[in-house]
C-alpha cells in the first residue's frame, strides 16, 4: 500500500512539475547574428593558429613602421633648431578607427584608403603634400595621385601703375603655352580656388609629371568636376609623346552633379589628354579640376589648396562644399591659419567660431571620417631688417590645441615644432624658408612632410595594439 501511495504521490508530483514547464513563459531564442558581430566575434576569440598569425603580423608591421621613423629622424636630426619633443600628433587616440584600418588594409590589401588634405598657398603647391602622399603610399600602395586642378597657373605680369588702389584677388593665368588654349577665369570657384575656360574647341592638357605614377596595367578612373549644366567634350584620346597610344575616344555629358568619371583602357596614362568639344553652339564649360584614381586598393591622397585662403574663405565657397561631397575619405586634415593671422589683430573667438563652422559642416558631410587640425606656422612681416615677427600665431596655436581638445580631433603643432616664435628667421637662414618670410622652400616643405610622416608613424605605432 505505501508503495502504491509513494507511486502515484511521485507521479504527481512530476506531472505538476511537467505542467509548471509548460505552463512558464517561452523564452525566445536570440536572433541570428549579422555579419558585423560574426566578424568582431572572430577577431575577439581568434582560433591559436589565427593569434600565432596576428601577432607575427603585427611584430613585423610595427617593425616596418619603426623602420621608417628611424629614417626620417636620421635625416631630421640634422637640424637642431626644431623641437622634437613637441613632434607628436597630440589627441591621437580619435584616430584608432583610422589606424585600424591600415592596419586591416597593411594585413589583407583590400580596402581603398581615402584622405584630403585642405589648405592654403602651402598645401597648394603640393611640395608637402607630395612627400607625405608618398611616404604613406609606399607602405600601403598607390591608389592614385588623387585630385588637382591640372591647369599650371602663374600670376599675370602687371604693368606698373600710378594708381595706389590694390586688387583684393590677384590675376592668374595659365602658364605658356596653354594661354593660348586656355583662360583662368574668376568666381564661381571650385575646390581649387579656381576655374578654368578653354579659348577654343580643341585644346590639349598636359598632365604633370608627378602625376603620372599610374601603373601600366590598371584601369585609370578620371574624374572631371565641371560645369554640368554647360558642358559636352569628346575626350579624343590620352597618350605620350615618345609612346603614343591607341586612341581612347569617349562622349562626356555629365548626369551627376559636378563629376563624370571616364574608366580608361588598361594603357599608361600618357602626358596629354586632349579635349574636343562636341558642340560649338554651346556655353563655354568651366572647369575645376581632375582626379585620377586606379582600380587598385591602397591610398589616394586628394590635395585641395587655395592660394591666399583662410576658414572664412572655406566657408563662404558655395561650390567647394558641393564637390567635396564628391569624396568618401577617412582622414581630413586642415592646414589653414596662415592668412588669418597675417593681417590685423585677431579676435580669436570670432576665428574659432569659423573654425567651428568649418570642422561641422565637414563632418555633417563625411560623419566617417577623423579630423586633425594643423597649426600656422610662424611668420613675419615688414620690409627688410624691419621684418617683425607674428605673435598672435602663438595664441592661435594654444587656441586650437584646446578647441581640438574640446572636440574630439587630432591636432599636430607645428608651430612649435619648427621652434616657435621668431623661429621663421632661422628657417630663412638655413634656407628652409623664402626670404618673404612666410612660404617655405622647397627643401622646408620636405623636412616639414618628414616631421608630419614621422609624427603620425608614431602615433600609429603607439595605437597598434
Amino acid at each position: 500500500m505505501n508503495k502504491i501511495f509513494i507511486l502515484v504521490l511521485s507521479t504527481a508530483v512530476l506531472l505538476g512539475c511537467m505542467r509548471m514547464v509548460r505552463q512558464k513563459p517561452a523564452i525566445s531564442e536570440p536572433p541570428l547574428p549579422t555579419e558585423e558581430e560574426i566578424v568582431v566575434d572572430t577577431l575577439s576569440a581568434p582560433t591559436p593558429l589565427e593569434d600565432t598569425l596576428m601577432n607575427l603580423f603585427v611584430r613585423q608591421y610595427r617593425q616596418e613602421l619603426q623602420k621608417q621613423i628611424d629614417s626620417i629622424k636620421e635625416r631630421v636630426s640634422l637640424y637642431s633648431h626644431l623641437n622634437f619633443s613637441e613632434n607628436s600628433i597630440q589627441y591621437s587616440n580619435v584616430l584608432i578607427p583610422l589606424f585600424q584600418r591600415f592596419k586591416q588594409h597593411k594585413y589583407k590589401p583590400s580596402q581603398l584608403i581615402e584622405i584630403i588634405h585642405i589648405g592654403d598657398s602651402h598645401i597648394q603647391s603640393r611640395l608637402m603634400t607630395h612627400p607625405i602622399r608618398d611616404g604613406l603610399q609606399k607602405i600601403y600602395g598607390n591608389a592614385g595621385p588623387g585630385y588637382f586642378f591640372g591647369f599650371v597657373v602663374e600670376k599675370k605680369k602687371r604693368k606698373r601703375s600710378r594708381s595706389k588702389s590694390k586688387t583684393l584677388q590677384p590675376q592668374f593665368q595659365a602658364r605658356a603655352p596653354l594661354t593660348q588654349q586656355l583662360e583662368i577665369i574668376g568666381p564661381p570657384v571650385g575646390l581649387a580656388g579656381f576655374a578654368a575656360q578653354p579659348k577654343r574647341s580643341t585644346f590639349d592638357l598636359e598632365i604633370p609629371e608627378s602625376l603620372q605614377l599610374l601603373d601600366s596595367s590598371t584601369t585609370i578612373q578620371l574624374t572631371l568636376f565641371c560645369d554640368v549644366n554647360r558642358f559636352s567634350f569628346q575626350a579624343i584620346s590620352l597618350w605620350n609623346h615618345s609612346t603614343p597610344s591607341v586612341p581612347f575616344t569617349t562622349t562626356i555629358e555629365p548626369n551627376a552633379l559636378w563629376k563624370e568619371t571616364i574608366l580608361t583602357p588598361k594603357y599608361r596614362l600618357g602626358s596629354h589628354l586632349r579635349m574636343v568639344r562636341k558642340d560649338t553652339a554651346q556655353p563655354i564649360p568651366r572647369w575645376y579640376g581632375w582626379s585620377f584614381q586606379t582600380a587598385d586598393r591602397g591610398l589616394l591622397y586628394h590635395t585641395i589648396g587655395m592660394n591666399g585662403a583662410s576658414y572664412f574663405t572655406y566657408n563662404q565657397n558655395i561650390l567647394f562644399w558641393e564637390q567635396i561631397q564628391s569624396f568618401q575619405p577617412q582622414l581630413i586634415i586642415i592646414s589653414l591659419g596662415t592668412n588669418d593671422g597675417y593681417g590685423s589683430p585677431l579676435q580669436l573667438d570670432k576665428w574659432i567660431n569659423e573654425v567651428n563652422q568649418m570642422v561641422s559642416s565637414l563632418r555633417r558631410i563625411h560623419p566617417q571620417a577623423q579630423i586633425l587640425l594643423t597649426s600656422p606656422a610662424d611668420a613675419a612681416r615688414g620690409k627688410g631688417k624691419r621684418k617683425k615677427g607674428i605673435e598672435q600665431y602663438a595664441a592661435m596655436s594654444h587656441e586650437l590645441k584646446r578647441y581640438c581638445n574640446d572636440n574630439r580631433l587630432a591636432f599636430w603643432d607645428f608651430y612649435r615644432v619648427m621652434g616657435g616664435s621668431g623661429s621663421i628667421k632661422q628657417w630663412v637662414q638655413l634656407g628652409l624658408a623664402k626670404p618673404d618670410y612666410v612660404h617655405f622652400t622647397p627643401e622646408g616643405y620636405q623636412l616639414q612632410a618628414n616631421l608630419f610622416l614621422m609624427a603620425f608613424f608614431q602615433a600609429m605605432v603607439e595605437h597598434l595594439e
